[in-house]
């Protein structure tokens, strides 16, 4: 019973994560379903609906569809609807039934295309796991896919002449920068705004945002990018894509206090010797094994997704002159966890652990399973507790100072 959840609200679903990546690039996501994943998206998980449409639909799963496996009537209503609506691209997202039954969406995918002369792929969600597995499905895919050109540019040797931060009289074009990782399940559109504002006020150009506020048109020049910044682990699976496609390193981290200078300085780094990085680590191993920990002592703690978690504790460490640990809830890639932290996704163990605490940052929701004599620092996360305590939301780019 580890997994079930008395208290807590789960993280949304990988196909809301998946819905939520695509949302603006102007295509066509059909979820095969019966009809509860697309309400679940559009109600609880998805804040853009009343400023922008987005073609999102699903497929009406029947009890004899998923008994036969009609394959036949989803595609041609796919291709239907393509054929009405002009997508720019179509993705197919699973579900629990169709996941169990086998359902080959590659061939889905290959037959849609061949029908209507779109490019269409399957996202391979099944609504078993969060949010991030399914952003970080579609952004992966979106880079494997959609990313037009196959030359990087190759002027990065003149930027690697000039890039020190105080040399004179050198005429060089902006580092150009990709942002990866951005919807609306992590980030509120002014924190989104924040975050360009950041890096643009820094001298980089920014060629794309995947995928807040940024088109497909944009998005399809990334491979122009000097570096990718990726701001959460959604975007980690299409930086590590674009890095072996294009040769492009990343540098992940949140621009939160210090951690702003610190990530200037990393893709200044990353530019020289082409290696990613992760902003939040300062020196630390990551784990190569996740390892809870359990026995662990410690006094301050924050929960939630890895690299808001990890930036935060790293820019409130640098302030304080102390390490303060950190709780991934959502699931994550071992590599951005810190070694020495903790990766727990039960309730229970989660609890356990909070009851150690004197000081906790988290959603407003793990006031709920925390200490009544712990302080709490309220920072609520759309992907958890949804529009609770969105009336109330300090940004995370508050925290760190």
């Amino acid at each position: 019973m580890k997994r079930a959840y008395k208290v807590l609200p789960v993280y949304a679903g990988d196909v809301s994560g998946c819905c939520s990546a695509l949302y603006e690039l102007g295509g066509m996501v059909i979820i095969h379903d019966p009809s509860g994943c697309n309400s679940t998206y559009n109600t609880h998980d998805e804040v853009r609906w009343d400023k922008l449409e987005s073609l999102i639909f699903i497929s009406g799963l029947t009890d004899v569809d998923a008994i036969t496996g009609d394959d036949k009537k989803l595609i041609d209503e796919i291709v239907d609807a393509a054929m009405i609506h002009k997508p720019k691209f179509i993705a197919i997202a699973n579900s629990p039934i169709p996941y169990v039954n086998g359902t080959d969406f590659d061939y889905i995918s290959k037959e849609v295309n061949r029908q209507t002369g779109i490019k269409t792929f399957a996202v391979k969600t099944n609504a078993f796991h969060d949010y991030v597995k399914g952003a970080s499905k579609a952004f992966f895919a979106v880079a494997e896919n959609l990313v037009g050109g196959d030359e990087q540019k190759d002027d990065r040797d003149n930027i690697k002449t000039c890039n020190k931060i105080n040399e004179k009289n050198c005429e060089v074009e902006k580092i150009k920068i990709n942002i990866i990782g951005t919807t609306p399940l992590d980030f509120t559109e002014n924190e989104v705004k924040y975050i360009r504002d950041f890096f643009t006020d820094k001298g980089f150009e920014i060629i794309s945002n995947w995928s807040y506020g940024s088109s497909l048109e944009d998005i399809a020049k990334s491979a122009n990018a000097d570096v990718n910044v990726v701001v959460s682990s959604t975007g980690l699976l299409a930086a590590k894509s674009l890095y072996e496609k294009y040769n492009i390193p990343y540098v992940v981290g949140l621009p939160i206090g210090i951690m702003g200078d610190i990530m200037v300085s990393y893709i200044r780094e990353a530019i020289n010797d082409n290696k990613p990085r992760i902003s939040y680590l300062d020196g630390m191993e990551s784990n190569k094994k996740i390892n809870n920990n359990k026995g662990k002592s410690f006094d301050d703690i924050i929960v939630g997704e890895a690299v808001f978690a990890g930036s935060l504790s790293a820019a409130l460490g640098c302030n304080d002159g102390k390490k303060i640990s950190v709780c991934v809830s959502t699931e994550s890639d071992v590599e951005l966890v810190r070694e020495g932290d903790f990766c727990i996704q039960s309730e229970e163990e989660i609890e356990t652990l909070l009851s150690k605490a004197k000081k906790i940052w988290g959603d407003p929701v793990f006031k709920h399973i925390a200490p009544r004599e712990a302080e709490f620092v309220g920072i609520s996360h759309f992907g958890l507790s949804g529009r609770l305590y969105t009336n109330t939301h300090k940004s995370i780019f508050d925290m760190g100072d």
